[in-house]
């Protein structure tokens, strides 16, 4: 994996004894990728002391890439599908401006503007677009909107963005490429297989080819099982339902990543794992027994949201190191070299976000690829 550039994500909590260019260093890595909303809350507004805040946190973090902010349910805010339901599940209008900051959108536009901008500026390479439906509490809600609906949602939030980039003078040849990440299927919505992929760039305009694909390998395996999909019957295609058996993750990765309909449109990887399971604990975004009569005998708001969070970082975004989850390292070995024949070079990053030792994590990550070896 030597010839591709490696990156890891980053959190501020994880450098407590050694920073994170003793990490690019030990490891080779060109830098980080920083979250947004862990250096600047996404309810402030983006002004001259929390650029300075977010700038020094990216000198200090080595970051040469950032997650943007990302809100629940913005296809029905931004979008108004079903909008009714988003304002009575978040308490009436009171509770969606205490959340979006406004009823309009413009906050959350505003400050996805400023974001980018702000990533320019700092001559950033990558901003990572994560635009997903969930739910504040997860597992509370089952998902009312199709997943076409979220998808005719997605390219119509991406087209006013990139409007509002273009008449801000940010888009250009030499700007930061904007990676979209893809939703994890079951307790999120949203762009998830190459076919979503494949439609939604269809039908955005892209003059300035600023677009790419974030694929979180992680999320990917949100759907799977051991030898079937962990998904309603009616959600799983034909040509899922043909994949299914013994090998089924690692078919399900080759079918998304290979595919030719996205060849050059992969800017990175965001390579993790997650514990082998054959239990669906969410069903279109809601909890399944026992574990919803659980959330709901809880108080509602932080204790319910405090114990979804607990099921999602263990069973499903546990971000561990590839080789203990579903593939070994040498199959993810062979995948991204096939990955980097077909598409050309893309940005591998380590996407160990949860780590309580990210240098342990990290070796252990770069181990099971055969080390700094290509």
């Amino acid at each position: 994996m030597e010839r591709l550039k490696q990156y890891a994500a980053a959190k501020p909590g994880m450098f407590s004894r050694r920073d994170a260019a003793a990490l690019c260093k030990e490891y080779s890595l060109i830098g980080t990728e920083v979250y947004f909303d862990d250096l600047v809350p996404r309810d402030l507004p983006l002004g001259p002391g929390e650029e300075r805040t977010f700038a020094e946190a990216v000198q200090t973090l080595k970051a040469r890439r950032a997650h943007a902010s990302y809100w629940a349910w913005p296809t029905a805010f931004l979008t108004g599908r079903n909008r009714a339901e988003l304002y009575r599940r978040m308490g009436g209008a009171e509770g969606v401006k205490a959340y979006f900051g406004d009823e309009t959108g413009e906050a959350i536009y505003s400050r996805w503007t400023a974001e980018y901008a702000l990533c320019a500026r700092l001559g950033l390479e990558a901003y990572t677009f994560h635009l997903i439906d969930y739910a504040p509490i997860d597992g509370k809600w089952e998902f009312t909107l199709s997943r076409q609906d979220i998808l005719a949602g997605m390219a119509e939030m991406l087209g006013v963005f990139l409007s509002r980039l273009d008449q801000a003078g940010l888009l250009g040849p030499k700007g930061p490429v904007i990676e979209l990440e893809n939703a994890g299927w079951g307790l999120e919505y949203g762009a998830q297989t190459a076919e979503d992929f494949a439609w939604v760039l269809s039908q955005v305009a892209d003059p300035w080819d600023r677009l790419r694909l974030g694929w979180d390998v992680n999320h990917l395996l949100h759907a799977v099982g051991r030898e079937r999909f962990l998904l309603p019957p009616e959600e799983i295609t034909g040509s899922m339902a043909a994949q299914e058996g013994p090998g089924l993750a690692r078919r399900w990765l080759e079918y998304n990543l290979l595919d030719p309909r996205l060849r050059g449109r992969v800017g990175s990887v965001h390579l993790s794992d997650r514990p082998v399971t054959d239990t669906e604990y969410f069903r279109r975004g809601k909890l399944s027994q026992p574990w919803l009569g659980e959330l709901e005998a809880l108080p509602e708001g932080e204790a319910q949201e405090e114990y979804g969070v607990k099921i999602v970082l263990g069973q499903y975004d546990a971000h561990i190191p590839i080789g203990s989850g579903y593939l070994t390292g040498e199959e993810w070995t062979r995948l991204l070299r096939e990955l980097e024949e077909h598409n050309g070079p893309f940005a591998l990053l380590h996407e160990l976000k949860n780590s309580k030792d990210i240098f342990a994590d990290l070796a252990a990550q770069r181990a099971a690829l055969g080390g700094t070896e290509s």
